[in-house]
């Protein structure tokens, strides 16, 4: 499984390069999503897990559901971002990772291990 990661919390990109070393995954890094979108157009990925902060980042969710139809989104929510924007997303349409992350969660959403 292809995963993209888009977030430029380092912290995170450590905690995937952990989980990547447990796991039967492979993991690309995108730190904006000028970057997420150059990435995904040139390499396919099963999923992109992206946090969700900013209406940057439900346009940058509306352009992969417009071009990237199969790739699965998996929304990284700090705090309470999720009631900010629960509004303006579908919200049956996306898995959600809370904080703090749980990579038990992540595999029962992935299908792994």
């Amino acid at each position: 499984m292809k995963i993209l990661l888009k977030s430029d919390n380092k912290l995170l990109h450590e905690k995937m390069l952990s989980y990547k070393d447990t796991s039967d995954i492979q993991i690309g890094f995108a730190n904006t999503n000028k970057e997420t979108i150059y990435i995904m157009e040139n390499y396919d990925f099963d999923a992109v897990i992206m946090e969700l902060k900013s209406v940057e980042d439900l346009n940058l969710l509306n352009h992969i559901n417009e071009f990237h139809q199969n790739t699965r989104v998996i929304l990284f929510l700090k705090n309470l971002t999720y009631d900010k924007f629960i509004d303006k997303i579908e919200k049956n349409k996306y898995s959600l990772i809370e904080n703090p992350f749980d990579f038990t969660g992540l595999d029962k959403i992935l299908n792994v291990n």
